[in-house]
């Protein structure tokens, strides 16, 4: 996160890859951390989107994304009916380690309808517990389904070193969600998919929770200094104004920062594909190394 710029807007960042990924072919994706944002008013996200479309028509999936104080979860959007194999997926939550059973299994998405896309059963950490514990976060992605797995640093497997990963041999423990689509719905549910990192300030998640994080409230932007949640006002809102004051300067600079060693993706072994541009740089976005 960067400096304000001008009242209530402070410079934050959104990376894409250049290069998009097919789902129904197959691909992991290594990204090797040693620190990932947090704190009041931030909302971190590692993310898949297809560009090319109107959303959610392409598909997303979101790795890692939580706000505040709150912890990370899983999740997966579609404009199609598509659902979650239950039964399978609770057989394999079984195998898992203090897994949240909170669960939503369909995946179609329209928030206007409450349709929130599909989450399953997993293992949820906040973003301070990610910092505290460096590792690997692995997405595996294909026609079959989702799975995604958090490697401790110091347990990086030989595979993996050698750019060679076998997901299939690797420990339940590691394993932080299992989402099988059903075959029968889910058909043609995403398109090619670009990496995404962004941190985002405040907005309709970090904003709009601020009252309901303690470490939001310790800051002392709260009521009746400012209005909580009142984010199409920021000249009033808990947390723009948070973001605007000097107080927020060191715990931006010493936690809200992504420290990427690097992020690497695989495709399956003998199959040729084309590599296929981001949306978002076809449409024009432009590259770091442009600026």
């Amino acid at each position: 996160v960067g400096e304000q710029v001008h009242p209530f807007k402070r410079r934050s960042l959104m990376l894409h890859s250049p290069q998009a990924w097919r789902p129904d072919v197959g691909f992991v994706v290594a990204m090797k951390y040693k620190h990932v944002p947090y704190g009041p008013g931030v909302w971190p996200a590692f993310w898949f989107l297809n560009s090319d479309r109107p959303w959610p028509s392409g598909g997303e999936l979101d790795v890692l994304e939580y706000a505040n104080d709150e912890t990370a979860k899983v999740t997966f959007h579609t404009d199609q009916n598509c659902s979650l194999n239950v039964p399978k997926m609770l057989e394999c939550s079984a195998q898992m380690t203090g897994v949240d059973p909170d669960m939503i299994s369909s995946c179609l998405t329209n928030y206007s309808g409450n349709a929130l896309g599909c989450m399953p059963p997993q293992v949820r950490r906040d973003g301070e517990w990610y910092s505290n514990n460096p590792g690997v976060l692995v997405t595996v992605w294909d026609a079959s389904g989702i799975t995604t797995f958090h490697i401790p640093e110091g347990q990086i497997p030989a595979d993996l070193k050698e750019d060679n990963p076998q997901p299939n041999t690797w420990p339940a423990i590691w394993r932080m969600a299992f989402m099988p689509f059903d075959p029968k719905t889910c058909v043609d549910i995403a398109h090619p998919q670009e990496i995404v990192l962004n941190i985002a300030l405040c907005g309709d998640w970090a904003g709009n929770a601020w009252y309901s994080c303690k470490e939001c409230k310790n800051t002392g932007f709260i009521p009746n200094y400012c209005v909580p949640g009142h984010v199409t006002e920021p000249a009033t809102d808990c947390c723009t104004i948070y973001m605007s004051n000097p107080s927020a300067e060191e715990p931006l600079k010493t936690k809200a920062y992504f420290d990427i060693d690097y992020v690497k993706v695989f495709e399956p072994k003998g199959v040729k594909m084309p590599k296929y541009a981001a949306g978002t740089y076809r449409n024009g976005g432009v590259g770091v190394g442009d600026r």
